[in-house]
């Protein structure tokens, strides 16, 4: 990073855009990459320069071309939104999904949300819920953000949980997100503020651009706002795993997020008759394949989720004081499985 780059983000950090942008252009002019984008940040939001969202366009575009990771995702959020450029949602994903090959959380979360809304593909809610659980599990607050919509407005084949929802509207919080602590509020009619703050990253403006909301999904609503009674959940995560019956072992399995066959393989662990002593005892995929039959990667990775179920419903119960949970798997919510995953 050069020096100029670096004096002008003190700068605009500290609210000093027009130093900002003489900053960036003086880093333009050494050949630094990332001060295009920010040039382009610039001029998208009116910092230090009159407001032109068809030259931050361009500028964008010329860091994409250089592999910048923040300009692929702002190119492709202007061609979402019509930006700058004419709205081209089939050519924002493209942009979205190359960010994504490079295992990049800011866009594989903007391509989830593609998918759970629909945007520039085929909807694929399930899809997208698992991309999200990818991103969550490395801490990015608006995955947190939109993976707490989903369970919110039961979407990807999750249950409407909405105490799930608001844990992991807090967890987006504590990451910086400005519009899951208005959500909060707003929505949910909860007060949440974080013992200390962070930055998320998000640029100005971007917020709205990157996370779920009715408004964009059409006014969806919950179906079952209230949620199931606690005693009718037959999921039983307040019980130990050793004394869930078959039916709870079924439950649990069907709700890994396990893809389209989810149910099928829930009912194989019916037929085998696996109780939660056997499913706490498995030790490999082999042992599960002596009493169910499902493919071994299925086996493999209903392990590690059993795994990390157990891990996180620990961590989980340390720390309920703190988050005002009560034995909710937090972790595992986000915990979901890796989009490598073949299902067929």
């Amino acid at each position: 990073m050069s020096e100029n780059l670096d004096k002008g983000v003190e700068a605009y950090q500290k609210g000093d855009y027009e130093a900002a942008v003489k900053c960036f252009i003086t880093a333009v002019d050494e050949e630094s990459v990332p001060a295009v984008t920010l040039l382009g940040l610039c001029y998208a939001n009116g910092h230090g320069v009159d407001k032109d969202e068809s030259k931050a366009a361009q500028l964008y575009e010329i860091a994409a071309q250089q592999g910048d990771l923040t300009a692929i995702l702002s190119l492709g959020i202007a061609y979402e939104y019509g930006k700058g450029v004419d709205k081209n949602e089939v050519k924002a994903v493209e942009l979205y999904d190359s960010g994504a090959a490079k295992e990049n959380v800011w866009t594989i979360s903007q391509l989830a949300r593609c998918y759970i809304l629909g945007v520039g593909v085929d909807k694929d809610e399930e899809r997208g819920v698992k991309m999200l659980r990818e991103v969550a599990e490395r801490d990015m607050a608006y995955a947190f953000h939109n993976l707490a919509y989903c369970y919110e407005f039961g979407k990807g084949g999750l249950e409407v949980d909405r105490e799930m929802a608001i844990a992991l509207y807090k967890l987006a919080v504590d990451k910086g997100s400005k519009i899951s602590q208005s959500t909060l509020k707003e929505r949910l009619e909860v007060e949440y503020a974080p013992s200390s703050t962070q930055a998320s990253g998000a640029p100005d403006g971007m917020e709205a651009m990157i996370t779920l909301n009715p408004i964009e999904a059409e006014q969806d609503e919950p179906e079952g706002k209230q949620g199931k009674d606690s005693h009718d959940d037959v999921s039983a995560i307040d019980r130990n795993m050793e004394d869930w019956n078959i039916e709870q072992v079924s439950h649990f399995i069907s709700k890994m997020g396990l893809g389209k066959h989810a149910s099928a393989f829930a009912e194989k662990f019916e037929e085998g008759m696996v109780v939660g002593e056997d499913l706490l005892a498995y030790q490999s995929e082999e042992d599960i394949l002596k009493d169910v039959d499902v493919p071994s990667k299925i086996a493999r990775m209903i392990l590690k989720e059993r795994d990390i179920y157990l891990k996180t419903r620990k961590e989980v119960r340390a720390s309920s004081s703190v988050h005002g949970l009560q034995s909710a798997t937090l972790k595992a919510a986000v915990a979901g499985t890796n989009l490598n995953y073949d299902y067929s």
